[in-house]
Order: C-alpha cells, then structure tokens, then sequence
C-alpha cells in the first residue's frame, strides 16, 4: 500500500511531459496511462522500489523513462503511510458500524415522523454468509408489524 501511493509521487514529477499535455489524447478518465487502475501485481513486483517501478511503468503503459526513479521511498517517507493505514483496517468496520445503525436510526426517525412507528419494524439482515462482516454485506428491512 505505501508504494502504492508513493508511486503517485513517481508520476507527478515526470508528468509535464507526458500524455495530460497532449490535446489529442482522449479525456475519459482511465483512458490515460497515468490514471489507469494499477490493479494487482504478482508478488515479485514488490522485492524492491527499482521493480516495483518497472512492473507499475509495464502496467499503466508508461515508459520507464517517464518515471522518477531518483526518489525512492524511505521510512520518513513510508511511516505515516504505513500507520494511517494500519489505522483504517483497525478503525474501518467500526466507523462501518456506525453508519449502519445512524441509517436504521434515520429510518425509524422517519417512520416515527409519519406515525407509523408501531406499524413497522426495522432489521438488519445479513445478505449473504461472510465471516467478519462487513457493511455491503448488511440490509436494512423495513417488515410490516400486521403481517
């Protein structure tokens, strides 16, 4: 993940002379080697910063020459990245959570709102079996309390 972005960092320094300034080249997000999807790289690319450029360069369509190999990346530069992502894996499902239960909260305001409060009930169900969980994985149903 930090060489990840700080690929960008790469393509940004080499970028004056690359395909953005050409007119002729199509606009369409993606159409653009510097904004493809990188996408997965096999596990090879990532035994050092020189390979990893080639296999991202060989990947997007760049030349190799229109990447700056002169930077690479060091712990100052890797740290933060490191921990701001380590941080999202350990605080994504709970801030997943809690946006669940303000959308089931949001609904029964609703319901509440058009005084039909007593008449519904509101669940969360599993979509589909998945053992951490996650919140695309999760439905809100609304169920009638007559039926």
């Amino acid at each position: 993940m930090v060489w990840r972005a700080l690929l960008q960092r790469s393509l940004n320094l080499s970028s004056s002379s690359s395909s953005e300034d050409d007119p002729s080249a199509s606009t369409g997000t993606g159409s653009k080697p510097i904004n493809r999807r990188l996408g997965r790289l096999p596990d090879s690319a990532y035994t050092d910063w020189q390979t990893f450029l080639r296999a991202a360069s060989i990947r997007l369509g760049i030349p190799s020459d229109n990447i700056d190999t002169s930077l690479p990346p060091t712990r100052v530069d890797e740290s933060p990245l490191e921990v701001l992502h380590v941080l999202r894996c350990l605080l994504g499902p709970f801030i997943e959570s809690l946006i669940i239960k303000d959308r089931v909260s949001w609904v029964r305001e609703q319901l509440a709102e058009k005084g039909a409060e007593e008449d519904f009930s509101v669940d969360l169900v599993n979509l589909f079996d998945q053992g951490e969980g996650s919140a695309r994985n999760v439905g809100i149903v609304i169920c009638s309390s007559n039926a």
